[in-house]
């Protein structure tokens, strides 16, 4: 304790902020290149079924926003549409009909890097979706499965549902989407891996 007395105020100050700026330290090289952070984000940025003088050529476009948050890299690989007449039933996965989407060649699949935003454009038959629901009036709603690989490369899956579409006679009358977000690495099972060409 001799050794103590030898400091005075000055130098127990200066001992004091230098373990501070040591702790300081450790804990912002523990965060910068220790702890991993998987945190991918999907939002929906535009909604919208297509109405030309040719329905056998309409589309349902789907325009994704994949935000990563995280400062972990990710492999989204692709997404599949799901259609029920229950919103919530249809989040947990009970779907009446699903299908593949199709988005321009070279899409999928796609690295989101730490800190990357990247909008993806999927697209979705409308004459399937209108085949595929019951006679009469009827109210669906419409959302993507979504398939991807984590850092630590477990295949994950989520689900978004985001759309409303009433369809009256095998044909869509009125739809409306929300902007909705999820994360990607929800434990969903899904049953695809890349979208089919």
């Amino acid at each position: 304790m001799r050794w103590m007395k030898s400091f005075n105020k000055k130098d127990l100050l200066s001992l004091s902020l230098s373990a501070v700026a040591l702790v300081v330290s450790m804990v912002t090289m523990y965060f910068t290149f220790f702890r991993h952070v998987d945190d991918i984000q999907v939002r929906v940025a535009e909604f919208d079924i297509e109405n030309t003088s040719n329905p056998a050529k309409d589309r349902i476009v789907t325009t994704l926003a994949f935000i990563n948050r995280g400062n972990q890299p990710a492999l989204i690989t692709g997404t599949q549409s799901i259609v029920g007449s229950d919103r919530e039933e249809l989040i947990r996965g009970s779907f009446e009909w699903g299908g593949p989407t199709w988005s321009p060649q070279g899409t999928f699949p796609f690295v989101l890097d730490k800190g990357q935003m990247k909008l993806i454009v999927v697209y979705d038959s409308r004459r399937v979706l209108e085949a595929n629901t019951p006679e009469g009036e009827h109210r669906g709603f419409y959302g993507l499965e979504i398939a991807s690989i984590d850092s630590q490369s477990q295949e994950r899956g989520s689900r978004i549902v985001f759309g409303q579409v009433d369809v009256k006679d095998k044909r869509i009358t009125s739809f409306k989407g929300d902007h909705v977000a999820t994360s990607v690495f929800d434990t969903v099972k899904i049953e695809f891996r890349v979208p089919e060409p």
